[in-house]
């Protein structure tokens, strides 16, 4: 068979894969046959070859579901993806498109810890490292982790019970302005600071995904905050974009497009 044809074969039969969703788990011949396009013959063949390897199986209705084999390997997947290492090229090209700071941070427990940073080449620059923690509440990556995060861990940071420190005139510290500042997040996608960690400074994040769509990290660009002008922000935002949508395509993440 040419290599061609063969790839194509492959590719033809793996995407009957993404049809097995949360909302159809369960499948049968007729309905993966319309979806996929294909004549019923051929999406039986590609059945059968993916049932025999174990990436589907057939219950005793006739339908098909994902096999266990996608389990062994999902873990496989996950045990071997570093979001530092995999983040690192992307973001030595969004600071060399830039010339700012990038950073990539997670939550760890009531905080957002810095897993990685790119220096920019600029002789003002703002002198952070892998490593700090700041709380959920202060700061671009911060804020937004929070925006993202699970209800239960929301209502803790944003308790009146909760003690959220004031590192600047402008960090925000009170509950009904954070939740305005999560629902706008939520809305349009990043999140935008200055100065509410270190005067002077800014900063702008963006969500990166996995495979399930949640946000597992954000990716941000940080500088002074006179290179933050509102003529150059939607540059920045524009790059910061794109360069989370690449990784986070490298962990799965589809974005669903609506027609």
């Amino acid at each position: 068979m040419p290599t061609a044809t063969y790839n194509n074969s492959m590719e033809k039969g793996l995407q009957l894969l993404t049809l097995f969703t949360g909302d159809h788990p369960s499948q049968r011949l007729a309905e993966i046959s319309r979806e996929a396009g294909m004549p019923k013959a051929t999406a039986l063949r590609f059945l059968n070859a993916l049932t025999r390897q174990g990436f589907l199986r057939k219950d005793s209705a006739g339908a098909y579901r994902l096999g266990y084999r996608l389990i062994e390997l999902g873990h496989r997947a996950s045990d071997q993806l570093d979001l530092r290492t995999i983040a690192l090229p992307y973001m030595g090209a969004l600071r060399d498109a830039l010339d700012e700071a990038v950073q990539i941070a997670v939550i760890d427990g009531t905080e957002a810890v810095y897993l990685e940073k790119v220096d920019c080449r600029q002789p003002v620059r703002l002198f952070t490292k892998a490593g700090r923690r700041a709380p959920l509440h202060a700061g671009a990556c911060p804020r937004l982790l929070l925006a993202f995060a699970p209800d239960p861990l929301i209502s803790l940071v944003l308790s009146e019970r909760t003690e959220r420190r004031q590192f600047t005139e402008t960090t925000p510290t009170d509950p009904n302005q954070l939740r305005a500042l999560s629902e706008q997040t939520r809305r349009t996608g990043y999140s935008l600071s200055f100065g509410e960690l270190e005067a002077g400074s800014a900063a702008l994040a963006v969500p990166l995904r996995d495979y399930s769509g949640n946000v597992v990290a954000t990716l941000s660009v940080a500088g002074p905050a006179e290179r933050f002008g509102p003529d150059r922000v939607p540059e920045i935002l524009a790059q910061a974009r794109h360069t989370a949508a690449q990784i986070s395509r490298e962990f799965g993440f589809v974005p669903i497009i609506r027609s």
